[in-house]
């Protein structure tokens, strides 16, 4: 699987299995899936289809204990989970607000140190 996104390396991430909502920018309506881990750089999430690299992306996701998030990102990765029809996708973020930033670094380091 290639993850070069400088991201990965900027930014811890924990393993983190929370529902989201998703809709890439040529999609009328959203999508529901899982992540499969988070940092404030971006996300990786499970998806059913291709989303190719650069694919703009709307995110919400509701943090346990803490308010919605909506975030801009985009598609750095996309690659299909061996011997199965789904995806697994790195999302970077390219719109956050400071207060969503904070929320999900708090969280990241909190269980970090778990």
């Amino acid at each position: 699987m290639q993850m070069g996104s400088s991201e990965q390396r900027r930014f811890p991430r924990f393993n983190y299995s929370i529902p989201i909502k998703y809709r890439p920018q040529a999609q009328p309506a959203p999508t529901y899936t899982v992540t499969r881990d988070l940092s404030i750089g971006g996300l990786k999430l499970l998806t059913n289809n291709f989303m190719p690299r650069g694919t703009e992306v709307q995110i919400e996701v509701e943090l346990p204990h803490l308010d919605l998030i909506n975030a801009q990102g985009t598609v750095a990765w996309s690659n299909r989970i061996n011997h199965s029809d789904q995806y697994l996708s790195g999302i970077r973020f390219t719109a956050i607000d400071e207060t969503n930033r904070k929320n999900i670094s708090d969280l990241v380091s909190y269980a970090l140190r778990h």
